[in-house]
Parts: structure tokens; C-alpha cells; sequence
């Protein structure tokens, strides 16, 4: 007989950071940057529009814990440390999840700073091409986005 036909015919991308500890620290500096920037404000003024009468947006990681703060349940630094605590719980039910996936790609995010979304994209189609053609010199030239080309770049010197 003919083989199954694969229910996901495209590639995934797995990106994952290898270090637990390094991930956790990036968790608790990303909860600490979303909270400066004005998650318990924002929170409010969605309460105000109705999000406690929501089923899933009220219990969101972040929103849970900032209605907690504005309910007086939590303090800023307790909320902070509850969103952390949350995300690496969520970051490990993921990355088991992902695990069954034998034929993902898996990209290391460790070296990838957290808010660069550009060295990522370039990260990933890096990745991509070396798997396809086995040699980023061919499509180099193809790259044509001036500033994503400046991270591609850097990524294609630590490859090289």
C-alpha cells in the first residue's frame, strides 16, 4: 500500500531556548517589562469594557494575575513573580508537547535576544535554507529586506 499522507505537510519550527535556567531568567525579565509597561493599566481599563465576564480572557496569564493585583489580592512584585511562574509552567507543558515531533526543526533561541524579532526571522530562514540546500551561500544573494539582511548577515557569520 501507499504511505500515510502526513497530516502537516509543511515543516515545523520549533523554537526553544536549551537552557531552563536562561529561559526562566527571559520569563521573569519579560513579566517584569510587560508589568513597566503598563499591564495593570491596561488591565483595568478592559475590566472596565468587561473582561472579568469573559471565559478565557480574564484568566489569561497576566491579566489573571494584574485583576488579582487591582482586586488588592496581590502586590505588583507577587503579581510579577505569579506571571513568571505561569509562563515557565506553560513554556514546559509546550515544550512537552512538542517533544512527540520528532521531525521539527528545532532552533536554539538562547543566542537570540528577546525583543529581536528580525535576528529571528533570520535565524529561521537560515536554518531553512541550510536544510534545503545544504549551503546558505546559494540564497544569500536573494536576501533583499536591507535591515533583516543586517541580522541575516550576523546569523550567517556565526554559521560560517
Amino acid at each position: 500500500p501507499d504511505p500515510p499522507i502526513p497530516w502537516r505537510p509543511y515543516q515545523m519550527i520549533v523554537i526553544d531556548a536549551l537552557d531552563r535556567e536562561a529561559l526562566a531568567q527571559r520569563i521573569h525579565e519579560r513579566a517584569e517589562h510587560m508589568w513597566g509597561a503598563g499591564l495593570a493599566g491596561e488591565t483595568d481599563r478592559l475590566l472596565a469594557a468587561g473582561l472579568r465576564g469573559s471565559p478565557t480572557a480574564g484568566r489569561a496569564i497576566g491579566y489573571m494575575q494584574a485583576i488579582q493585583f487591582l482586586d488588592g489580592k496581590l502586590t505588583a512584585a507577587q503579581a510579577i513573580d505569579e506571571i513568571a511562574a505561569a509562563t515557565v509552567r506553560l513554556a514546559k507543558r509546550q515544550r512537552t508537547w512538542f517533544r512527540r515531533y520528532d521531525d521539527a526543526t528545532v532552533l536554539d533561541a538562547d543566542g537570540i535576544a528577546p525583543d529581536s524579532g528580525k535576528a529571528l526571522a533570520a535565524t529561521v530562514i537560515a536554518d531553512l535554507v541550510m536544510q534545503t540546500t545544504g549551503s546558505l551561500h546559494r540564497r544569500r544573494a536573494r536576501w533583499e529586506d536591507e535591515e533583516a539582511g543586517g541580522a541575516f548577515d550576523a546569523i550567517f557569520r556565526r554559521l560560517n
